[in-house]
């Protein structure tokens, strides 16, 4: 990466050791300095159990904004390089990726950026298809003509003011990264961590695409182990009608998914429509857009491959039953762990 400017890495801790550390080793070699921001006095004492390099700057106890602006603007004065120098400023578990850098100091002549990152949950287990916003970033001319640069920054994080400044999707967040606890509440159902999650936007990944990019030393991350050892029952209704009973049958399985198709291009996803029982209305596209099949085949292979993308909306494990009813008379049964490598349309009455 060649470069003119220096990049300095503002982290505002609150405890997750695990991926402070991360984050230093990704980032070494790329990042001028580290700034530790501790967010509480105790942190002070965690910080002072890890072995840093000599890139690393702990700065004191955050107070306010005002006082975080002097220090850090001192910091600045003592190693910065030019005014076009880049400050990133975004919670321990909110990453940059500093592999797009140029597209990064590109907005940055116009205006300060937000980065919004792609959410990680549980050991990468699961991504979500909406980003959060993370990471600040802007330059040290900008950051030094205006003291209140800060001020603005923390009411847009602790009120989620909605604001101006350019956005930018880049980089990773991770969620619950860290060991669980002995008293860490555990969602009942999933026995997944109870943290604030959009089941319609976060899905579990099997084989991660190629071109979802994480950083390069995940690795060194601990691995625990999210799930269940029961089975749990999970029925699909697909174009099923209007003539089960949902009452009855909702008594046999854990959840029960009814899937529909429409021309409409405004997906609902998982809505809940009663204890257990979510109504799923996809995009049925009205053209070929893979394969040399008529519309009607690709119509009928695009339904049946579509059911994944809801069968994931219940995080099922592997040892999960899943029953899929295709429009009233394919009958199709087996485990999950037999189910997600396999193509659909190949089971579902195969030609």
């Amino acid at each position: 990466m060649d470069k003119n400017f220096k990049i300095f890495d503002i982290i505002l801790f609150h405890g997750e050791t695990d991926l402070l550390k991360l984050r230093v080793q990704e980032f070494q070699g790329t990042v001028e300095k580290f700034i530790i921001i501790p967010m509480s006095d105790d942190l002070i004492q965690t910080l002072s159990k890890i072995v840093f390099t000599d890139e690393v700057i702990i700065s004191e106890t955050f107070e306010n904004a005002t006082k975080l602006y002097d220090e850090l603007l001192e910091i600045m004065k003592k190693h910065y390089s030019t005014f076009d120098d880049l400050m990133f400023i975004s919670k321990e578990n909110e990453l940059p990726n500093f592999n797009q850098i140029d597209k990064i100091n590109e907005e940055l002549i116009y205006r300060n950026l937000y980065l919004n990152h792609t959410p990680f949950y549980w050991n990468c287990d699961y991504v979500s298809r909406k980003n959060e916003k993370g990471s600040f970033v802007t330059n040290f001319s900008k950051f030094l003509r205006n003291n209140n640069i800060l001020k603005g920054f923390w009411r847009n994080q602790e009120n989620n003011v909605k604001s101006n400044i350019k956005r930018l999707n880049n980089g990773w967040k991770f969620n619950n990264f860290h060991s669980p606890k002995e008293n860490e509440i555990f969602a009942r159902e999933n026995l997944l961590p109870d943290i604030n999650y959009d089941l319609v936007n976060t899905y579990k990944l099997v084989d991660r695409p190629i071109n979802l990019e994480i950083p390069k030393n995940i690795g060194i991350l601990a691995y625990n182990k999210i799930g269940r050892d029961y089975m749990k029952k999970h029925l699909f209704l697909v174009e099923s009608g209007n003539s089960v009973n949902l009452n009855e049958i909702n008594k046999l399985y854990d959840t029960v998914s009814i899937i529909e198709f429409s021309d409409n291009v405004n997906e609902v996803i998982a809505e809940n429509i009663g204890e257990s029982v979510y109504k799923s209305i996809l995009h049925l596209p009205t053209q070929v857009l893979y394969d040399e099949k008529s519309l009607k085949e690709f119509q009928e292979d695009y339904k049946k491959n579509e059911i994944k993308k809801i069968i994931e909306t219940v995080f099922p494990q592997d040892q999960d039953s899943i029953r899929i009813i295709y429009k009233g008379f394919d009958d199709i049964v087996g485990l999950w762990e037999n189910f997600k490598n396999q193509t659909l349309s190949e089971i579902i009455n195969p030609s």
